[in-house]
């Protein structure tokens, strides 16, 4: 690196910086997740109260490819609530939020949530839901589930505000306890979701935007895990013959390197060879929509 004053430096320096820069504001802008799907309420029909024999929940659509990173929420706490908020994500079973586990569950502590605007038009609490590893795709069908962990009351809750205009990809639900779903198709909860495009690729394991030979050998060392499920493409919660399908097929060739070419020769290895690759891979474990 040149040291000397900006003005005695090589001209060639400035001209590599100034053709670098655009590149690197623009691997900044495509990583930013994006708002996918919203609900924004222009008039509060009222709110739905929490507590732990009642679920209340918003279906929706997702709309693009990546990685489920974020949710908000309109909710607010009404006088002093003693219980915290309780959040699920989970995937749809005949168009209701369904009873297998969670994609991702966390508890809010209600002294981070916001009291209820008067007028219902609270403003929304941003949950991070990264740690979900949430892979989606359009068509994706979603349910944000919401409850909370105190007995009921009216006068010390945590309400979550309905009203319209409705939302067209999606369905507002309550239940009691384990009842079934009953939808609304009169009204939406307030709601956002974030997708980053640019988080997720099928096949990519080691999270550097390329399906390569890289990804190959994660999956290589990893063959029939189940508990280093780095690349489990399909998340069957096991690495197997179809989580290399879906790497085969998904190799990439790097937009930095025009000469480059896609990993073309590496071969399926034979069965009797990848019982011994169980070696472990320090990489976080993915959830993923089927």
């Amino acid at each position: 690196m040149c040291r000397l004053p900006w003005n005695a430096c090589p001209p060639r320096l400035f001209v590599l910086l100034l053709a670098a820069a655009p590149v690197l504001a623009g691997l900044s802008a495509a990583a930013a997740p994006i708002v996918d799907q919203q609900h924004q309420l222009s008039q509060s029909l009222g709110g739905s109260v929490t507590h732990r024999m009642y679920e209340i929940g918003q279906t929706f659509t997702v709309g693009a490819a990546g990685l489920l990173t974020r949710v908000d929420v309109g909710v607010g706490k009404v006088g002093t609530p003693v219980g915290d908020l309780l959040l699920d994500i989970r995937r749809l079973h005949q168009n209701v939020p369904s009873d297998e586990p969670p994609l991702f569950q966390t508890v809010i502590p209600k002294t981070s949530l916001p009291q209820r605007a008067a007028n219902g038009l609270t403003a929304v609490t941003a949950i991070d839901v990264s740690a979900g590893r949430i892979t989606v795709t359009p068509g994706d069908r979603l349910a944000i589930v919401l409850s909370s962990d105190q007995d009921f009351s009216q006068t010390n809750t945590i309400v979550w505000d309905r009203g319209n205009p409705g939302y067209a990809n999606g369905a507002a639900g309550e239940r009691i306890h384990t009842a079934a779903w009953t939808l609304d198709n009169t009204y939406d909860f307030g709601f956002r979701s974030w997708v980053d495009p640019a988080a997720d690729l099928p096949g990519d394991f080691n999270d550097d935007q390329l399906v390569d030979a890289d990804d190959y050998q994660a999956w290589k060392m990893n063959y029939g895990s189940t508990t280093q499920l780095a690349a489990d493409a399909n998340g069957d919660n096991v690495v197997d013959a179809a989580d290399y399908t879906i790497w085969r097929d998904n190799q990439t060739t790097p937009a930095s390197s025009p000469g480059s070419q896609s990993i073309v020769g590496v071969p399926a290895p034979a069965g009797a060879v990848l019982v011994g690759w169980l070696l472990p891979a320090a990489s976080l474990m993915r959830r993923r929509i089927g």
